[in-house]
């Protein structure tokens, strides 16, 4: 049904079959050298739950996820098609800097992401989009002296988005 970027790694969501028992995750792994999907592995056996978090996950790569259900009768069919994703690390923030121009926050370099999205917060307010960037700093020149705020960072590859920091 869904499948997201966590900060763990991603989270893979289906909908309940009637009288399943259990369910198995099958992933398949695209491979940047050859240019081509490896076929389907028997990923996660005896899953009794609707969703599977695959912490295994490495930054950078394409996935394709499906699930098949089982009883003592078999196994059900499943979406040969998948859901395809590309899961990318949560930026870690370095460090915090005030400069004559504003706030600088630097991050490190998450693998496979094309860029990043920054975001403030102050006190218990919600996060604002203060832009994009290629690099791995932003200096927030809207920052107001005086005020305390709390700097978050997502790394995106096209339309995929990594999780994010949320403290």
């Amino acid at each position: 049904v869904s499948i997201k970027n966590t900060a763990k790694g991603i989270q893979v969501n289906w909908n309940k079959i009637e009288n399943a028992q259990s369910y198995i995750v099958y992933r398949r792994v695209y491979n940047a050298s050859t240019k081509k999907w490896g076929g389907w592995s028997r990923f996660k056996d005896t899953v009794t739950s609707t969703s599977y978090l695959d912490k295994t996950a490495k930054s950078g790569t394409y996935y394709l996820y499906t699930v098949r259900a089982e009883n003592e009768a078999g196994l059900s069919g499943y979406n040969t098609s998948g859901i395809k994703t590309r899961f990318l690390a949560t930026p870690k923030i370095t460090s915090t800097a005030n400069t004559n121009s504003g706030i600088t926050v630097k991050w490190g370099k998450v693998s496979g992401a094309t860029g990043y999205i920054v975001y403030r917060k102050t006190g218990n307010g919600g996060w604002q989009n203060l832009g994009k960037t290629t690099g791995t700093s932003f200096t927030d020149k809207k920052a107001t002296a005086g005020v305390t705020y709390r700097y978050t960072v997502k790394a995106y590859y096209d339309s995929y988005v990594s999780a994010y920091n949320t403290n």
